[in-house]
């Protein structure tokens, strides 16, 4: 079950808890807008989150991985957030067409980055 210290455990000013119940919590970065839904599953003892991501509000769920504490699947996401926010910085140095789905959800999020020193 999600404990208070898995909520604990997230970084208030980094992400937005949206929900949570027994066996999961959904966050969203404030610094992509990507929403991330950790699933906890126990098995053989073993305690672990099943990381699941979108894009945005309109897009599906797909599964990135799992790790073992909400801890490092906060981690996990500041490092995908980095990742995918140079991807970012680059197309927009290189004055990227919009032929791959970065650039798309880039001009989506157009507004939200253009806060973010680059």
């Amino acid at each position: 079950m999600i404990e208070p210290s898995d909520l604990a455990a997230i970084d208030k000013h980094y992400f937005e808890i949206i929900g949570n119940n027994n066996y999961c919590i959904t966050i969203r970065s404030m610094n992509t807008l990507h929403e991330w839904h950790l699933m906890e599953r126990v098995a053989n003892g073993h305690r672990t989150f099943v990381i699941s991501h979108r894009h945005g509000v309109s897009r599906p769920y797909h599964v990135q991985r799992s790790k073992p504490t909400v801890a490092a699947c906060c981690e996990y996401i500041r490092s995908h957030d980095e990742y995918y926010l140079e991807k970012v910085r680059k197309q927009k140095k290189g004055g990227n067409n919009g032929s791959d789905s970065y650039s798309r959800t880039a001009r989506f999020n157009r507004i939200r980055l253009e806060h973010i020193n680059f």
